[in-house]
């Protein structure tokens, strides 16, 4: 998984959970679903976590959830690549998570230079 838009914009991606091989689409609930960026996944401290009860991500229904980012998650944040993973949580023992990297892509307009 690789998500890649422009440091400090709005951003939204959908993603929908389904079963390795079959394809069936995975619609049952979860306790917490979340979304974190280090720069490096050995990291302690994270640089930006969403979470479903926090903000962040949505469920949308029928296995279907949004990650939602707003301008000043990351307009701080260096350009680059950095390590990120979704962690959905069933709360009875059930744990997966998928691992991925987050590309923050170079921005000439900062909200310094405007107008």
């Amino acid at each position: 998984m690789t998500i890649e838009f422009a440091r400090g914009d709005s951003y939204a991606v959908g993603f929908k959970l389904r079963e390795k091989g079959s394809g069936t689409t995975i619609d049952e609930e979860f306790d917490e679903i979340y979304f974190t960026v280090k720069r490096v996944y050995t990291d302690k401290e994270y640089k930006l976590q969403k979470t479903l009860t926090g903000g962040g991500i949505t469920s949308d229904g029928e296995g279907h959830y949004t990650l939602i980012f707003s301008p000043e998650d990351t307009a701080t944040m260096p350009f680059g690549r950095y390590d990120i993973d979704l962690e959905f949580d069933r709360g009875d023992n059930f744990v997966k998570t998928f691992a991925g990297e987050l590309n923050l892509t170079k921005e000439t307009t900062h909200s310094t230079n405007k107008g």
